[in-house]
């Protein structure tokens, strides 16, 4: 059963969401597992860096981030930071639209005293208006 926990993890992990079905002749259910992809990356838009798409319409990543900048969200990281630099770079050029505050003294503009008021304990973290945290790189979706 931890090889089946194991694999189902691993599935999950590539995007596939899983169902438990009634055995036939048993009363172990039998799992299965079918692929589904939640947001699709096309090719960029004139004017624009990648499209999402997904069942409530499509967004540009310079969307995703002008909206995100508009709503008041911050981000919070560390120049060293190897998952600060992802999210980054998931964003591009339109990071210049997110509040990014660094939180490493020795950083670029680095703005301690705003981490340590905001409580931030790791990196990277998404502060929402709400007073919500989201801890880690995030996806775009």
């Amino acid at each position: 059963m931890e090889i089946l926990s194991l694999l189902l993890s691993f599935l999950f992990s590539l995007g596939f969401s899983t169902a438990v079905t009634p055995g036939i002749d048993s009363s172990e259910p039998l799992v299965t597992a079918e692929y589904v992809s939640p947001v699709a990356i096309t090719e960029p838009e004139e004017g624009y860096i990648k499209v999402i798409e997904g069942t409530a319409g499509s967004m540009t990543v310079k969307e995703i981030a002008q909206c995100l900048g508009e709503k008041g969200v911050k981000f919070y990281g560390a120049y060293w930071c190897p998952h600060c630099q992802k999210q980054k770079e998931m964003f591009g050029d339109a990071m210049s639209y997110i509040t990014y505050i660094e939180c490493d003294p020795r950083g670029e503009n680095a703005q301690v005293d705003q981490c340590d008021a905001a409580g931030v304990e790791a990196f990277p973290t998404w502060i929402f208006p709400d007073g919500q945290k989201e801890v880690g790189t995030q996806d775009l979706e």
